[in-house]
């Protein structure tokens, strides 16, 4: 595996090519990107994080990240393998190389498969549903057919490296092998993107940003604090987010409402906690990263709050909601202005020159489901009104989001496999420095530097956030291949069953 300059891999797995007994020249190693990689389309090899570790009953053991072979680079070991012992791949069948070891790979030709069935269909079948179902697998097609041809010829060229006697056309053929490797990699991150497309609600790929909630869940004074915590956690990790290669993809960040309360510590005396933090993110990708933290996350130490110096395990809650464009008064919004009831009052707080004066104070209520959102955190009504505003339909938007995943079957199966409304999330351990995510069981040391929302390459909470996204992913394209393999197996049946009757 080729890696950065300065990088430390504590877990690393052997790449390249096997080479037969009778091999004389130097091992062809292929560059293997990150499925991370895959989808952001950089070119800045992904930097393992270098204190990985696995919790194994209870225990924390630094073991080898099985992630790290990837279904690339399974492929790759693949196609080298086959190409090795063959002598002669670029002549043999293609349905006899059983080199499909990648799921999205296999996934693909089964879909290809299916578009020839419904190609071949009997007349009298739906022609328009046929005709819909054909047009979404063209993209597919396509892209799978400039695959097939790119690795017939990487098939030959590794032919010719391992095999020519002619030792320039080895050694051209070496040069030229890691370049055709790379561009069928390219090839196939287009192929899982386009599979990937149809798991994706709309709402959601059309989201412009996200609204993050934290709310303290059990612990008392000591989960309020950490409620004020994490969301100063988020507020910096997005105010932080690097722009994108061409300049953009910065994000704007925006505290709507947050409802402190007086702590006692131990410590210091008394501190700040807050009941209630409600954060606004705007920019691209916001809400497909973000997506991820909703859920319970757990706080282990020993609180500011008592001064026994015994270990506390608090609760906060975490929701991350999509923000669509439009506005109250739009005729495709999701919420009919006459749907919501509008109540003004007076600011309540700890007192001051402008509370309880004036009556800057909304209150927004959803009639036909019940969802109310108050904001009073501005001195001026038309503030506090547009925020409300943006939080009761981001709500109402993940309600709809959720409904409509439910009711479409690729998506059911996607939100089986999904990980982003977990119990029990994420673990923070002070005492022990750690932070588990426990969806994917990773645990990472350097537990300050994730609290302030650092960006290091490989390392903190974007790290966590992006190899959620690759499980997330690779649940999705399983799930995606079992009903695709079910239904090839349904059409085989069926097929059979029509032939006997024939007979």
């Amino acid at each position: 595996m080729r890696m950065a300059a300065g990088q430390n891999v504590q877990h690393t797995t052997p790449h390249g090519g096997v080479a037969g007994p009778s091999r004389q020249i130097r091992p062809i190693v292929p560059r293997v990107p990150s499925t991370t990689e895959c989808h952001k389309a950089s070119s800045h090899p992904r930097r393992l994080h270098t204190r990985a570790m696995v919790s194994v009953s209870g225990t924390s053991l630094r073991q080898p990240n099985r992630s790290a072979v990837s279904p690339w680079t399974e492929l790759v070991q693949s196609l080298r393998r086959y190409a090795t012992e063959s002598g002669q791949a670029a002549g043999k069948d293609e349905a006899k190389l059983q080199i499909d070891s990648d799921a999205v790979v296999r996934l693909a030709r089964l879909r290809m498969a299916r578009r020839e069935r419904l190609l071949t269909a009997p007349e009298g079948s739906d022609s328009a549903e046929t005709g819909k179902m054909l047009k979404d697998l063209e993209p597919l097609r396509q892209v799978w057919e400039s695959f097939l041809a790119k690795r017939k010829q990487l098939l030959s060229t590794i032919s010719m490296a391992e095999n020519d006697p002619d030792e320039d056309m080895r050694a051209m053929a070496q040069e030229e092998v890691p370049v055709l490797e790379e561009e069928l990699q390219s090839i196939r991150s287009e192929m899982e993107e386009i599979t990937l497309a149809s798991t994706t609600d709309p709402i959601e790929a059309q989201a412009v940003g996200a609204v993050l909630e934290v709310r303290p869940g059990v612990g008392g004074q000591e989960s309020t604090l950490f409620t004020s915590e994490v969301a100063r956690m988020y507020e910096r990790f997005c105010e932080q987010k690097p722009a994108d290669e061409d300049g953009s993809g910065e994000w704007q960040v925006e505290l709507l409402s947050s409802t402190s309360v007086d702590v006692s510590t131990a410590s210091a005396g008394s501190g700040s906690g807050l009941k209630e933090a409600i954060i606004e993110v705007k920019g691209r990708g916001a809400f497909q990263k973000l997506k991820f933290e909703a859920g319970v996350h757990r706080v282990q130490r020993i609180p500011a709050t008592q001064s026994l110096g015994k270990l506390q395990t608090s609760t906060i809650a975490v929701m991350v909601l999509p923000i669509s464009e439009g506005g109250e008064n739009k005729a495709d919004d999701l919420v009919d202005p006459k749907d919501v009831k509008v109540e003004v009052m007076r600011s309540r707080g700890a007192g001051g020159q402008h509370v309880n004066k004036t009556e800057s104070a909304i209150r927004l209520t959803h009639e036909p489901t019940g969802i109310s959102v108050s904001m009073q955190d501005s001195r001026s009504q038309h503030q506090n009104r547009t925020k409300a505003w943006a939080v009761l339909r981001a709500r109402l938007l993940d309600r709809k989001l959720k409904q409509e995943v439910e009711g479409n079957r690729e998506r059911r199966l996607a939100q089986v496999a999904s990980m982003d409304r977990s119990d029990r999330v994420r673990t923070y351990n002070f005492p022990q420095d750690r932070v588990t995510d426990h969806r994917i069981n990773l645990s990472l040391n350097g537990i300050d530097g994730i609290m302030e929302g650092e960006h290091d390459p490989g390392t903190g909470l974007d790290y966590i956030m992006d190899r959620l996204r690759e499980e997330s992913n690779v649940r999705k394209i399983r799930a995606l291949l079992e009903n695709e393999e079910s239904e090839a197996a349904d059409a085989v049946a069926g097929s059979n069953a029509n032939g006997s009757k024939r007979r």
